[in-house]
């Protein structure tokens, strides 16, 4: 379906047609502590996930307990995967 777009959010085919491309947007809400249960960890891990995908935007929202996610020298307990680190390796 050839349209005309500004090029913003366009992508482009062979003969010079031009088709509108949907972005979508995702929003994940965290409220668990980063450690204590796999909630947290599991929800940034699915976030990540969904972020590679083409034509996708993530956005994280941390309220009361998950705000520890984003704090840095983190010191996990044991047993517990770093979300500091899975964050900083991935995003």
């Amino acid at each position: 379906m050839p349209n005309e777009v500004d090029g913003s959010c366009a992508r482009c085919y062979p003969r010079g047609r031009l088709e509108e491309v949907a972005v979508a947007s995702v929003l994940f809400v965290l409220n668990d502590a980063p450690y204590g249960s796999e909630r947290a960890y599991n929800a940034l891990r699915h976030a990540l996930a969904v972020a590679k995908e083409p034509e996708t935007e993530v956005r994280l929202f941390l309220t009361a307990d998950a705000t520890a996610c984003a704090l840095a020298g983190q010191r996990p307990p044991e047993g517990y995967y770093s979300v500091e680190r899975m964050i900083k390796k991935d995003w």
